[in-house]
């Protein structure tokens, strides 16, 4: 108050709310701010949380416990809530201010409860702190260390600190096993620690002698070859860029028909390296607590930690220029002007599909057509796996090649734990339109290690949503456990055999380490897609970026720019789709063999794509087909198959499903692929929310029509079902015609527009016509489904409706 500040004193730091328990100390209601606190909660009003700064490890996560929840309530009262932060030496902000005066407080640094949320998810508690350049290889950690874990800013020398401690074990004989998550980064990792990569171990006379480096996708008894923990005793275990590679366990698509097999092999894994005298390695430019103890509780007993970090930040800031504007056109505008004054650019974007406008196959088309004379590499999944393209095996000798192109793009296959060391490039241009999370493209930025320029154009918010969306853990995870515990009732009641040998993975314990850090990292990105901007730009800034905001520069020239990348995009696509028409038609066990190749020709992908579809919706492969599955119709069209007239077939296409996932668990399941994977509770929920009024062409509706029946689903229960099962909110502002058009968004309709009606008091409302869900043309291809489902049965329904 004394600097002219209102000020509120609170006794204790969890004295700012209530919330009423049973004697046994079990929540009995929804916590809620004091009656005191609430005459200061205006709408945009800032409240900044000045919580003193302990040391104490225990009281850290006290107070980040009761910011986060006092936060929260002042922001739902429509408060602008930010925590400020100062210097560590002084506890209090008092403490502060007898210090360095009452001027020096205007420059506290303030952060949005959002961010100091994301924050706290990457903190970290060290053993040792240094600041250097470079880590010296020189440091020596406790030999009584068992998990040693590295935070170090990129470019510092991690993976080189690493490589040096483990030079010596591989010269005497021991055994070294490196784990990541990209199998172009495991080929490059396995140059810089001296091992073989996994596929080349047939190639080298040492084999596996030394251990060899693997994707964590290959961690289980049926991987080729077959990865047994019991043959990894005495074993140094290296997880480089760990978070990323637990995130890529925990959520990727490629580890879930083994996710549980994959888990609980790494757990065995950890276990029996460390108890036989091994140490693990846990390296990242963002390693948190979270990524340590996940670690610590899959070995499930207590074992000594040694935590180094480096808070290094380079005296000289990079340059980073960010443009505006809804779209990257005006980045592309520049690097234009780049790559016509001679400059030699490395562009990253996060898209590489021929329906990406600004991916790396578009980029390529559009550069190539207007300057064909210059020289281009595209880096991305599918041109390092292409045996025909230029890019083929490059990952593994990066610096030689890049230096031989003018202009280099890339998707996120060059993301972490690649270093471009060569002095080629004049700068780095990014597009980020969310879909990388903030620390991989942060991650992207750094790869260059040249101090040129960047240039990037990033969406405002990120398109990812994990689960329910929720950025609370406790309500994410309750979403998880209630889907879960729905969809399995839903099928046992209607004839779902017991299965006696059926668990959630680390159901049985009481902790579950696997699906807790599934959900801190859910909720980390929830946060984060909200202002995705804003924080990358506060993470870059960190980092040492010197950040300047450009403006979006002529709007003539900017649209005319995009009208071109447009029309070069639809050009492009219009080929690419002619040559999957033209592919060869392959059989059934020629497609079963392209599924499992990991290095496909164009041509091959092209076949691959062709006989998917034709497969997928059963009817004749069309230009027309080709888009409206590159533009998702197959979900939409399968969740109203399962709707209505496959409902009959879908607790068969359920059942089938679980069991395959026990068959291929071992008898477990990890429970967000369960409720990612099975359908009987959207289903169920769908009906009971009657969605199935609007499939009437004929019928016409408009809010005053629909009022009755939005009220009664705007009560507590059905709104935390909906968020849970469906994954998006219904709130008590939404109207009746816009909730329906978000439920009819799922099946690919809408209501369409029809007129103005006037009501009685001579106001008007607008007027809707239901959807014709056959329009489109789906009634032919369920009636492939529907003979498909009759004939085939329950064994290969999973084929048909995946």
């Amino acid at each position: 108050m004394s600097a002219g500040y209102a000020a509120i004193a609170l006794p204790g730091i969890y004295s700012g709310y209530r919330q009423l328990r049973d004697p046994h100390g079990k929540a009995i209601e929804m916590p809620r701010l004091i009656p005191q606190l609430l005459p200061f909660c205006q709408a945009g009003r800032e409240i900044a949380i000045f919580f003193d700064q302990d040391s104490k490890p225990s009281t850290i996560k006290n107070v980040r416990r009761a910011i986060e929840r006092t936060g929260h309530l002042l922001g739902s009262q429509g408060c602008k809530v930010s925590v400020a932060r100062w210097a560590s030496e002084f506890k209090g902000i008092d403490d502060f201010i007898a210090s360095q005066g009452v001027e020096a407080l205007l420059g506290i640094e303030r952060i949005s409860l959002d961010a100091y949320k994301i924050e706290n998810f990457s903190a970290i508690t060290p053993d040792l702190k240094i600041n250097e350049r470079y880590i010296s290889q020189s440091l020596e950690v406790p030999e009584s260390a068992k998990i040693i874990g590295i935070k170090a800013p990129k470019g510092t020398g991690k993976t080189e600190w690493i490589a040096a401690k483990i030079a010596p074990l591989l010269a005497k004989g021991d055994r070294v096993l490196v784990l990541t998550h990209r199998v172009q980064l495991g080929k490059e990792l396995a140059n810089r620690f001296g091992v073989n990569y996994r596929s080349e171990l047939v190639k080298n006379e040492d084999g596996s002698l030394l251990g060899y480096v693997l994707c964590i996708d290959s961690l289980h008894g049926k991987a080729n070859p077959r990865f047994n923990p019991l043959d990894w005793e005495n074993t140094t275990i290296i997880i480089d860029e760990c978070e990323q590679v637990f995130w890529h366990l925990l959520n990727a698509p490629t580890c879930e028909k083994y996710r549980a097999k994959i888990i609980d092999s790494l757990r065995e894994l950890l276990r029996i390296a460390v108890f036989t005298g091994g140490k693990i390695y846990l390296a990242d430019a963002d390693l948190s607590m979270n990524a340590i103890s996940y670690v610590q509780s899959l070995i499930g007993y207590s074992v000594s930690n040694y935590i180094l970090e480096n808070t290094y930040k380079t005296p000289l800031k990079r340059n980073l220029y960010l443009f505006g504007g809804n779209n990257p056109s005006s980045l592309i505008q520049e690097l234009e002007i780049a790559v016509n004054s001679g400059q030699k650019v490395i562009c990253h974007t996060d898209g590489q599909k021929y329906k990406s406008s600004y991916g790396t196959r578009n980029l390529e088309y559009l550069f190539k057509k207007k300057y064909p004379n210059l020289k281009i590499l595209r880096i991305d999944s599918e041109s390092v796996a292409d045996r025909t393209h230029p890019a083929y095996g490059c990952m593994g000798n990066l610096d030689q090649i890049l230096c031989q192109y003018d202009l280099v793009i890339c998707s996120p296959v060059i993301e972490s734990g690649v270093s471009i060391d060569v002095n080629h490039f004049d700068a780095v241009f990014a597009i980020s339109h969310g879909v990388q999370t903030i620390d991989s493209f942060a991650q992207t930025l750094a790869r260059v290690r040249a101090d040129v320029p960047r240039y990037i154009w990033s969406s405002g918010h990120s398109p990812n949503r994990i689960a329910n969306g929720s950025t609370d853990l406790k309500q994410l995870l309750a979403g998880e456990h209630f889907k879960a515990k729905n969809t399995i009732r839903i099928l046992q009641s209607v004839g779902l055999r017991e299965i006696p040998e059926f668990t959630f993975l680390e159901d049985g314990e009481k902790y579950s380490p696997s699906l807790s850090l599934w959900g801190k990292n859910a909720v980390k990105i929830n946060l984060e897609a909200k202002n995705y901007r804003e924080l990358l730009m506060k993470k870059l800034e960190n980092e040492g970026y010197n950040i300047t905001r450009l403006d979006q520069g002529d709007k003539e020239s900017i649209e005319a720019l995009k009208d071109e990348i447009k029309s070069a995009s639809d050009e492009n696509y219009s080929e690419h789709k002619e040559a999957v028409l033209n592919a060869d038609t392959i059989s059934n066990s020629e497609y079963n063999s392209l599924k499992e190749k990991r290095e496909l020709t164009e041509g091959e992908r092209n076949q691959l794509k062709r006989a998917r579809i034709e497969r997928t919706y059963g009817i004749n492969l069309t230009d027309e087909l080709i888009t409206k599955d590159d533009d998702g119709w197959y979900p939409q069209i399968r969740l109203y198959y399962f709707l209505s007239v496959g409902n009959e077939f879908l607790t068969d296409r359920d059942s089938q499903k679980l069991d395959d996932a026990l068959e291929n668990g071992g008898g477990k399941v990890f429970k967000p692929d369960v409720n990612r994977s099975l359908l009987s509770a959207k289903i169920q929920l769908l009906k009971l929310l009657n969605v199935e009024q609007f499939f009437d062409p004929e019928r016409e509706f408009t809010g005053d029509d629909l009022a009755d029946w939005i009220d009664r689903l705007k009560n507590p229960t059905i709104i935390s079902q909906i968020k849970s099962i469906l994954g998006f909110s219904l709130s008590m502002g939404d109207t009746a015609i816009g909730f329906a058009q978000r439920l009819l968004a799922g099946f690919g309709l809408r209501l369409s527009y029809v007129s103005h009606r006037r009501r009685g008091d001579g106001t008007r409302q607008r007027v809707y016509r239901g959807a014709d869900p056959l329009a489109d043309g789906r009634g032919e291809i369920f009636e492939r489904w529907i003979e498909r489902d009759r004939e085939l049965g329950n064994q290969e329904i999973g084929d048909i409706a995946a």
